[in-house]
């Protein structure tokens, strides 16, 4: 019983203390992150691949790191899309990180990091995609040539 007690009392002052940290989230988020994973991908990738993705716009255009390990062959594709977790969103590529458009090549490894610099939608507008984005509605994806649809996928949330 006694245990319990403090269990709330901790978890309770955990919560209060990540509030009091957040920045003022009634302002629309402009830096974004994502955890991928091939259980993340539709359908879902046997993959023991996995990765982290670090993003920011600043109105006019938009730049992402993307931090990979563990795929099967190097990537061929890296994007953003406008889809909502767990589903497909197949042609709805928003920004080219690599390997694809403007974007740089993507790199030769199968560990590593893609940083596609300043990017602008593919198609729709910058205003649009970071709508989509700040509301858990857009996620990055990494292609290889053995999970061409995808091979790592995580969902973009906003950081305050």
């Amino acid at each position: 019983m006694r245990s319990d007690r403090y269990s709330r009392i901790l978890v309770g002052a955990l919560a209060l203390g990540l509030v009091a940290c957040m920045d003022d989230p009634t302002e629309p988020a402009t830096s974004f992150t994502a955890t991928l994973t091939g259980a993340q991908e539709v359908p879902a990738v046997t993959t023991t691949a996995s990765g982290s993705a670090t993003c920011s716009g600043d109105g006019t255009g938009f730049s992402c790191t993307v931090t990979y390990a563990g795929l099967s062959g190097a990537p061929t594709s890296a994007h953003i899309h406008v889809g909502n977790a767990g589903t497909a969103a197949t042609g709805n590529i928003r920004i080219n990180l690599c390997g694809a458009g403007t974007a740089p090549a993507c790199p030769t490894t199968a560990s590593g990091t893609i940083t596609s610099g300043a990017q602008l939608p593919t198609s729709g507008t910058y205003a649009a995609l970071l709508t989509s984005m700040q509301g858990f509605g857009a996620y990055v994806n990494v292609h290889t040539a053995t999970n061409a649809g995808g091979e790592i996928r995580g969902q973009i949330f906003g950081v305050y």
